[in-house]
């Protein structure tokens, strides 16, 4: 059974986020993670690092597609995270809701 609330589109390939978030010891780590797709709600992502389920993030800035520009400065929670054989991990976040400043951008 499909749960999202919104259909995933595939993003072009090269596209990356730099995620900011509070690790278990309290100290901001920014990482940059690859974009895998996104809906009117949340992101696929793959990251080099865990992104532990409930943790907050803030996305820092973007590269690839010029349409994810709008997701600068965005906050969104990590809702699932899974290893990947590669020794990256896979992950779900979904967006918060956009602020009347953030649409004003």
């Amino acid at each position: 059974m499909e749960r999202r609330q919104s259909p995933r589109r595939k993003v072009a390939d090269g596209a990356t986020l730099r995620l900011s978030f509070a690790d278990g010891r309290s100290t901001i780590q920014t990482v940059t993670v690859r974009l895998i797709d996104k809906s009117g709600s949340g992101l696929g992502l793959a990251s080099p690092v865990h992104l532990p389920p409930g943790t907050s993030i803030s996305i820092r800035g973007e590269s690839g597609a010029g349409s994810l520009a709008q997701l600068t400065g965005r906050r969104a929670h990590v809702r699932w995270c899974s290893t990947e054989r590669n020794g990256w991990f896979l992950a779900g976040v979904c967006l918060e809701p956009a602020s009347a400043e953030d649409t004003l951008r």
